[in-house]
């Protein structure tokens, strides 16, 4: 079994879709965050770049630098992070949670669409199981 399992139990298909519609809206709170982080980042990633490339022509090779990262139980932790390694972090989970947050609006459609115009209100259990946060099972209880 995987940890990143979940279930959660809804007493009708409306409560469903208010989940879904709080996830929705709590990631897209965070990509706000997020994109205005990399805005941020970009700027001093660029100057980064363009002094790392002074650098090495003025020296005619490519640069030596130090690691900044210690490994500690398998996490690890970065030190004064360079502004381009910050930028590959940030962009990443962008586009982890652009991926999420298109997934939830898919499923948030099907509930909507089939359950919510066939069994909104029919006194039904709905059983969801979750994957990392995800509808991946809707289970409808009599």
């Amino acid at each position: 079994m995987s940890a990143d399992l979940d279930i959660m139990v809804f007493r009708n298909v409306s409560e469903l879709i208010k989940y879904l519609d709080d996830r929705i809206g709590e990631i897209e709170r965070k990509l706000e965050d997020l994109s205005r982080m990399l805005e941020a980042v970009k700027d001093r990633k660029s100057k980064y770049e363009r002094i790392k490339k002074l650098v090495e022509e003025i020296s005619g090779e490519t640069s030596a630098t130090l690691s900044t990262t210690v490994y500690i139980s398998g996490l690890r932790l970065v030190i004064d992070p360079k502004p381009v390694d910050e930028y590959e972090v940030l962009e990443s989970v962008y586009r982890a949670l652009s991926d999420k947050l298109n997934v939830l609006k898919r499923i948030r459609d099907i509930v909507e669409t089939y359950l919510c115009k066939y069994l909104n209100e029919e006194g039904l259990n709905v059983i969801v199981e979750l994957r990392a946060d995800i509808p991946v099972r809707i289970m409808l209880k009599m």
